[in-house]
């Protein structure tokens, strides 16, 4: 193997390992008492609570999958020396946040 093949895997690996720590962190208790939208989460009744939180979590994993293409692609580039590789990431950031943030706004309209 190269070692571009190597820092590849290495950094997807860890990506992953921190995606799998975030959705267990969030399925405690202190991970929901943490999470920002946990007052929202809060004001919603019983039935409610579960179906929101799935639903949350289904959006965070979204953006995890965004962004891991952005990365993957910005790391490719900058192997191959391309200047666009910072570019890359920087729109992929933007447009996980952004996707994520509008899939937020609206599950909250949903259970309001």
């Amino acid at each position: 193997m190269t070692k571009n093949t190597m820092i590849f895997i290495f950094l997807n690996m860890i990506y992953l390992l921190i995606w799998y720590a975030t959705n267990k962190i969030r399925s405690t208790k202190v991970g929901k008492e943490l999470d920002s939208g946990f007052e929202f989460y809060n004001s919603l009744n019983n039935s409610d609570k579960e179906n929101y939180w799935k639903e949350d979590t289904k959006i965070l994993n979204l953006f995890f999958v965004f962004f891991i293409i952005s990365m993957d692609i910005s790391v490719l580039l900058l192997f191959n020396e391309n200047n666009l590789w910072i570019f890359s990431l920087v729109v992929g950031l933007i447009i996980s946040s952004v996707v994520a943030i509008i899939l937020s706004i609206n599950l909250r309209k949903k259970y309001k």
